[in-house]
């Protein structure tokens, strides 16, 4: 049995961030920086995009804006205040979730929504002004951008 072969064994906190084996950032080196080196983001940069953030009350509140500080976007986050109870919802991307921020759209349209789960591992979305995006629609429009960015790659 492999049961207490290797047990837990405590350590100082402060002995554990001497030696790197713990690290005290708060913010630690994520995705953000590979995606704003990436070579069509400066064509988002420019875009003056409308950009609608649904985090429903997860932990996805804020990633766009931080990604697309500095840029010409403007990001609005709908429901992005941390709620351990998600709002009354089960924080799923699926339509039934989308009411409050399908309403919002309709009164200020965006150029399109992407619709994070509690914590930010699954999207949906929606068009600008509140209409649901299926995820097949939304695998198609990406596959749409990938082929025609590709093709006018190849081009230059």
């Amino acid at each position: 049995m492999l049961l207490d072969r290797n047990p837990i064994r405590a350590q100082d906190l402060d002995a554990a961030v001497k030696a790197g084996r713990v690290g005290d950032q708060e913010h630690p080196a994520g995705p953000l920086p590979g995606h704003q080196k990436a070579g069509q983001f400066q064509t988002y940069a420019n875009s003056r995009l409308r950009f609608a953030h649904e985090a429903l009350f997860g932990v996805g509140a804020g990633c766009f804006n931080e990604l697309l500080a500095g840029t010409t976007c403007k990001v609005t986050t709908l429901n992005g205040a941390h709620d351990v109870l998600f709002g009354g919802i089960n924080p799923e991307p699926i339509e039934k979730n989308y009411a409050r921020s399908a309403a919002y759209l309709k009164k200020h349209p965006h150029d399109i929504c992407l619709v994070t789960d509690g914590d930010a591992d699954r999207v949906g979305g929606m068009d600008g002004r509140g209409n649901y995006l299926s995820t097949h629609q939304l695998i198609c429009l990406l596959l749409h951008h990938l082929s025609s960015t590709a093709r006018a790659g190849d081009a230059s």
